[in-house]
Parts: C-alpha cells; sequence; structure tokens
C-alpha cells in the first residue's frame, strides 16, 4: 500500500483541482471553520485566528510528507476558489483500508463538486493506493451526507455511539474496491453507451420481443443516433472505479426517462435502482413534478417497485409492445 509520495498526486476532474493546501488558502478555511454553524453535526474546533488556519494548513502538508493521510484542495478550475477539501487518512497497512474526510464550503452545497472530486479520489484510493476499502463515518442525523454517501455507492454498516460526535451517533458507511459511481456522460462515452445498450437488447429484451423488433432497436441505438440526440437530454453512465466497464446508463429529456440499460450480466445488482434515483433526484431540483416514460415487456416489473404507474398499453410496429407509465415525485 503506497501512502508516500515524492510530488503531491495533484488530480483533474472536470470542473475541478484537486490540489495541495497552501497559504493562500488560510483565509478561506478561517472562515469555514471559523463558523460555528458549520458544525452542527461533527466536532470541530471553531478558529479564533486566522494563523490558526495557517497552523492547520502546515500540519496536514507535514503529515502528507510523513505518509500519515492526503489531504486535497478542492479548487474551481476556472476561478481557483477554494470549495472545500477532501481527504483519505487512518491508513491500515494490514486491512488496506483508509477513512474518507470531506467538507464543502456552504456557498458551494449542490452543484456537484464534492461529488465529482470523490470520484476522483476513490479511483486514486482503490488504483494507486492500492486500497481494497474506504471507511467514512457521518452523524446519525446528518441526512444530507447519508444521502450523498449512499448515491455515490457506499452501503451502510451500523450505527456506533461516539462519544465525539455532537449528537452521540455515527452511522458507519464503507465502499470496496470493486465499487461503482454515476456521473454525468460526455460524447467520449458514447461508444460504451452504443455497446452497452446493443448487448443488452440482444441479451434481455430479446427474450421478449421479435428479431425484427430488436434489430429497429438497435438501429435506432445506433452510436450515429446516440451522437444526434446527445445533446437533446442528460446522461447518466455507471463505471467502476477500477476499471473502465461501463456498466449502466440513463438518459433524461425534459420530464421523460429514457434508455435506462443495465449490463444484463448484474441487472439484480441495484445499478437501475440507482440510474433511475439519480435522474429522479435531478428532475426534482428542477422541479418537475411528475415524470414519464415508456417500459419495455422487460422493464415493467422494475419500474412497478419504483413507484411507476401504468397508464395504458401501446403496440408501434417498431418498436413493439410497451407500457406508457408515471411517477409524481
Amino acid at each position: 500500500m503506497k501512502t508516500k509520495f515524492n510530488v503531491f498526486p495533484k488530480r483533474q476532474t472536470r470542473r475541478l483541482v484537486l490540489r495541495q493546501l497552501k497559504e493562500d488558502d488560510a483565509e478561506a478555511l478561517f472562515t469555514y471553520q471559523s463558523n460555528e454553524e458549520n458544525f452542527v453535526h461533527v466536532d470541530m474546533p471553531v478558529y479564533k485566528e486566522l494563523s490558526e488556519a495557517n497552523a492547520y494548513i502546515r500540519r496536514m502538508n507535514k503529515g502528507i510528507e510523513d505518509g500519515k493521510w492526503l489531504i486535497w484542495a478542492v479548487a474551481d478550475e476556472t476561478s481557483g476558489d477554494l470549495v472545500g477539501t477532501i481527504s483519505v487518512w487512518n491508513f491500515n497497512e494490514e486491512e488496506k483500508k483508509a477513512e474518507l474526510g470531506y467538507a464543502v464550503f456552504p456557498k458551494y452545497r449542490r452543484m456537484g463538486y464534492m461529488k465529482e472530486a470523490l470520484q476522483s479520489v476513490l479511483e486514486f484510493a482503490f488504483k494507486t493506493l492500492g486500497l481494497d476499502m474506504v471507511e467514512a463515518y457521518t452523524s446519525h442525523y446528518n441526512q444530507p451526507s447519508i444521502d450523498f454517501l449512499a448515491r455515490m455507492g457506499f452501503d451502510f454498516v451500523q450505527t456506533i455511539e461516539d462519544a465525539y460526535s455532537p449528537n452521540g451517533l455515527m452511522d458507519v458507511f464503507i465502499i470496496k474496491k470493486e465499487g461503482t459511481y454515476i456521473r454525468q456522460a460526455g460524447r467520449r462515452d458514447i461508444p460504451q453507451i452504443e455497446t452497452l445498450i446493443q448487448s443488452v437488447l440482444l441479451k434481455s429484451n430479446g427474450a421478449d420481443y421479435p428479431e425484427k423488433v430488436i434489430a429497429f432497436m438497435c438501429s435506432y441505438y445506433s452510436r450515429q443516433s446516440i451522437e444526434n440526440k446527445f445533446d437533446d437530454k442528460i446522461t447518466w453512465i455507471v463505471k467502476s472505479y477500477t476499471n473502465d466497464e461501463l456498466i449502466g446508463t440513463i438518459a433524461l429529456k425534459g420530464d421523460e426517462i429514457q434508455a435506462l440499460f443495465v449490463d444484463a450480466t448484474v441487472q439484480k445488482g441495484g445499478y437501475g435502482k440507482r440510474l433511475l434515483n439519480e435522474a429522479e433526484k435531478y428532475a426534482k431540483d428542477k422541479g418537475i413534478e411528475k415524470l414519464h416514460l415508456s417500459a419495455s415487456l422487460t422493464a415493467k416489473v422494475f419500474y412497478e417497485k419504483m413507484g411507476y404507474k401504468h397508464l395504458t398499453l401501446e403496440d408501434d410496429e417498431n418498436f413493439g409492445r410497451a407500457y406508457l407509465m408515471e411517477k409524481i415525485l
């Protein structure tokens, strides 16, 4: 397990730079750390002087030098503004695990920054650090943090008593090396999306539809077709942290759920539920009150379990039989 680096392992994401803390970050850290309202769910020192933030930066960087932990300053790539921090620490070499720490400053919350940062850090933790597992501890009463970890693929383990928690109870979550993450897709993902959809249509939907319908749907979801329609919708994908495998995809166009496909070999692994939850949360945040979709014969039962109601049955010459369904958010 590697925890020491001659050069700090800087990370780059779509909107962020994850870099080492520096003296210029002291003011932003002090502004956050001096407001006790930011620590309702966690026992943290409330700074009184700017020098405390400077001392923190020096201590963190010394710990990095000694291989005790890694902490990244999470900065907006365009403005350079510090939006938070993220760390892996409390390394356990025998069990190949570490603990996760993260904080996002109030004005930058609900913008997807920490999700973007965590995806990058977990990929680094599993591929480069050689970890098999990452643990996260959050207050039993901090529902936004609990929801965030669940969306990121962490599994709840247990609730424990913690004397250092302001509310006395902490929830323990873990994610293992084979864990997965969801992110918004880009055009570079289209070839993998096409391959996945074609495979699912043949292996799963092929059992419920005649060959001519499957052939039409395969042409409908060709690479060129996906490219032509890509900018008209938002597409998400779920991938593994440790390899480039695409596991599932979903799209949202206005108030319509489209193209939910999960690799046929893992269709009972909860990936479809996670993707659908991601799209529903996005829609709800945008003020959409009702979603609708066209469910194949193959997927109808799944959508019913997810709260979608059957409205009518349609029979299309090209797409075959499908159920029109809707859900009130």
